[in-house]
């Protein structure tokens, strides 16, 4: 296993448009029985919420990590820069339903309080989910917005998750 040190989420320095928007990231959440899935996500955002440093995320019901985002209380948003671009592809198109994504990934995963990242990701994000909410065509001020980046009406559901730990090489 990889080295990793903790530093506070105040200690990231990394732009959050960069890591979010173009190298994208692993969703990862452990369901009860120790069953786990990830997905590649490249919408969310950092900041601070209710007085806390915050990630949220976006996952569709439609997709297998959505069972997974639902039933833990924690998840791990893993990035790897450039090195995993072809894992991050195939993690995001295909379905824990229909392979076993982790063994066509070649990743090592590490199972962490509710919680799954993986051994080559370059930094680490943990976080207690404290909020979700289903997006709601109505609640779009700008509607063409709306018609934009949903055309299929697949809503997905935001969550709000409290950074308890920020791990880097």
């Amino acid at each position: 296993m990889a080295q990793f040190r903790e530093i506070k989420p105040s200690e990231l320095t990394e732009n959050p448009f960069n890591l979010i928007g173009d190298e994208w990231m692993l969703i990862g959440a452990v369901k009860p029985d120790g069953s786990f899935n990830m997905m590649t996500a490249s919408w969310g955002m950092v900041g601070i919420m209710w007085g806390s440093p915050a990630l949220n995320c976006l996952v569709r019901n439609t997709r297998y990590t959505f069972e997974f985002t639902e039933a833990s209380p924690r998840a791990a948003f893993s990035f790897f820069g450039d090195s995993c671009r072809n894992q991050l592809s195939l993690l995001g198109s295909k379905s824990g339903r229909e392979i076993d994504k982790m063994r066509s990934s070649g990743l090592t995963p590490v199972t962490d309080n509710g919680a799954v990242w993986f051994d080559e990701a370059r930094l680490v994000i943990i976080g207690r989910k404290l909020y979700a909410h289903n997006v709601a065509p109505g609640e779009f001020t700008v509607p063409d917005l709306c018609a934009k980046v949903y055309p299929k009406r697949d809503f997905h559901r935001i969550y709000t998750y409290e950074i308890e730990k920020v791990l880097i090489k």
